[in-house]
C-alpha cells in the first residue's frame, strides 16, 4: 500500500481502498489541512459572536418581561417575543458552529490520484461519496503556493477552441494539501505526457494561470 495511505485513519483506507479497481495503482494520496479549508467559514463565525449575543440578550429580556412581576407584561406576549427569538440564536449557534462542522467534515476527505483518474473521497454518515476525473476532463492546472509548500490546486476541466467547456463543467480543487507543487508534476506526467494514449487531445497546462503566493 502507498505510506501515504497507510497513514490514514483505518475507516478512510478501506473506504479508498475498496474504491479502487482491479490492477489500479496508487500515485498520490493527501487529505485537505482542516484550517484551511474552513477559511471561508470564520468571517460568519466572527459576525455569529454578536448576532448570538444579541440574540441571547433579547431571549433574556423577553423571558423576564414574561416571568417578572415588575413589569406587568402579559404573558402571551412575553411568549410571543421569547418564540420569535428563537429562530435568531438557532441561526447563531450554526454560524458559530460552522468552521468546527467544516474542519471536521475535512478530516473525513481523501484526494488521490492513481493511473487512471483523479479521485475525490468523502466518507459520511451514510456511507462514502466519491467523485472521478478521467483524463479526458483534465484540462488546465492552476496551482496556488505557500511559502511552506502547501497550497491548492484547482484542476480545471478543458475548453474547446471556441471557450465552451466539453463534458464536466466543474472545477475539482485539492485544497490545503502539502508538497503542492510535486501533486501538481506528478498529474502532468501522469496524464499530460502521453495524452494521446488515452484517447483525449493534446491539454494546456495553463501557463500563465499559477499562482505561486508565499
Amino acid at each position: 500500500m502507498n505510506t501515504a495511505a497507510a497513514e490514514l485513519p483505518m475507516h478512510l483506507r478501506d473506504a479508498l481502498e475498496t474504491e479502487r479497481e482491479a490492477g489500479e495503482q496508487l500515485l498520490w494520496v493527501g487529505q485537505p489541512d482542516p484550517i484551511r479549508a474552513v477559511r471561508g467559514e470564520w468571517g460568519a463565525f466572527l459576525f455569529a459572536i454578536p448576532w448570538t449575543a444579541f440574540a441571547l440578550f433579547w431571549e433574556a429580556m423577553a423571558a423576564g418581561m414574561g416571568f417578572s412581576p415588575q413589569t406587568g407584561t402579559p404573558k402571551p406576549v412575553a411568549w410571543f417575543f421569547v418564540l420569535f427569538g428563537l429562530p435568531f440564536v438557532g441561526i447563531g449557534f450554526a454560524m458559530l458552529a460552522a468552521p468546527f462542522v467544516a474542519m471536521a467534515k475535512a478530516r473525513q476527505v481523501v484526494y488521490a490520484v492513481t493511473d487512471r483518474r483523479v479521485l475525490f473521497l468523502q466518507t459520511t454518515g451514510k456511507g462514502r461519496e466519491s467523485r472521478s476525473v478521467v483524463p479526458r476532463y483534465i484540462g488546465d492546472l492552476q496551482r496556488t503556493e505557500r511559502g511552506d509548500g502547501s497550497g491548492n490546486l484547482v484542476i480545471a476541466s478543458p475548453s474547446n477552441r471556441h471557450g465552451n467547456v466539453q463534458g464536466q463543467a466543474t472545477e475539482n480543487v485539492f485544497l490545503g494539501v502539502k508538497n503542492v507543487r510535486e501533486v501538481e508534476r506528478l498529474i502532468r506526467d501522469a496524464f499530460f505526457k502521453d495524452a494521446g494514449d488515452h484517447g483525449c487531445a493534446k491539454l494546456s497546462f495553463g501557463v500563465g494561470r499559477y499562482s505561486d503566493s508565499v
